[in-house]
């Protein structure tokens, strides 16, 4: 049988470490969240772009005003409402959004974050999916 001293569960020290382990597992979960956040949205107006039927009749001009237009309702703000460049071919519309995001974590430690989406209407079924060309 064990005895009691060895029952009564964590030290002060120990609960300090728990307690400093959670606080930065919130702070990451709170500075990072947002971001990610809005690149499910970036994510999300593209593929509802690759789903709408008259896409590949769309001047570069309207597809920028659709994606954020797509933006104002999800309320992403920033650089990937900048970086949105529209090319169109002949052939082919694509639509790419490559953005960094730097955020600054605690003191000096700093968090980049970057995130690449395309749509190719020739390929509508690879939306969202980075492919080099």
């Amino acid at each position: 049988m064990k005895t009691l001293v060895g029952q009564r569960g964590l030290s002060s020290i120990g609960w300090l470490c728990v307690l400093g382990i959670a606080a930065f597992c919130l702070t990451c979960f709170f500075k990072l969240g947002p971001v990610y956040l809005d690149d499910y949205f970036v994510d999300g107006a593209l593929l509802s772009l690759s789903k709408r039927p008259g896409v590949k009749t769309m001047t570069p001009q309207e597809i920028k005003s659709t994606i954020n237009k797509e933006f104002t309702i999800n309320n992403v703000r920033g650089t990937p409402t900048k970086s949105v460049v529209v090319k169109k071919t002949p052939k082919k519309i694509l639509v790419t959004i490559e953005y960094e995001e730097r955020i600054k974590l605690f003191f000096n430690v700093d968090v980049v974050l970057s995130f690449s989406h395309m749509l190719d209407t020739t390929k509508p079924e690879l939306c969202c999916k980075f492919v080099q060309q």
